[in-house]
């Protein structure tokens, strides 16, 4: 259980939200916005992990097509 104290123009504006996105309560409303953030923030990670593995498959194709290529010309390029 978690007690919080706002002070009176908060509280007046998170009853006025709770009240204007249907939710009985300003507990409930609470409930639902930290969910939210929840899932939010999951999205994120698992959009940063797909972002690293598109980034990897990038520079292993990217590594195969200068495969032939003279030593140190791909160290240059991802240098540059």
């Amino acid at each position: 259980m978690l007690n919080i104290l706002f002070p009176d123009q908060l509280q007046a504006l998170a009853e006025t939200q709770s009240q204007a996105a249907g939710f009985t309560t300003v507990s409930d409303y609470l409930r639902y916005l930290i969910l939210q953030e929840q899932v939010r923030i999951e999205s994120s990670v698992k959009d940063t992990d797909r972002l690293s593995d598109y980034d990897r498959l990038a520079e292993e194709g990217l590594q195969s097509v200068y495969a032939d290529e003279p030593e140190g010309l791909w160290e240059s390029c991802l240098e540059a």
